[in-house]
């Protein structure tokens, strides 16, 4: 298992690298509900963010989105960046996210 991580951890290495090559990659979230929605079944519910959210603290630097910039203008943008959005204004973002 450790194995397989740091290889995932290298193959994101190369497809987000560090520095002035920097490459910052942006997850969008739409909506988070507690519960898949029957009314919507193909959106994430909370326990699927939940492995995304544990994948991505596990295996790259998340980032929030004005601080990646500002380092991706320095040109000093840390390895396997990623930083995480949301739009629209759902209430399940303060009670969930």
């Amino acid at each position: 298992m450790m194995a397989r991580a740091a290889m995932l951890r290298g193959l994101l290495s190369v497809l987000s690298p560090a520095g002035a090559r920097g490459k910052l990659t942006i997850f969008q979230f739409h909506r988070v509900p507690d519960v898949t929605d029957p009314i919507a079944p193909s959106e994430m519910a909370r326990p699927q963010f939940e492995r995304i959210i544990d994948f991505l603290t596990e295996n790259t630097r998340v980032l929030p989105l004005s601080d990646a910039v500002s380092a991706m203008a320095r040109g000093t943008l840390p390895d396997r960046a990623v930083a995480l959005t949301f739009d629209d204004g759902y209430e399940e973002w303060v009670r969930v996210v």
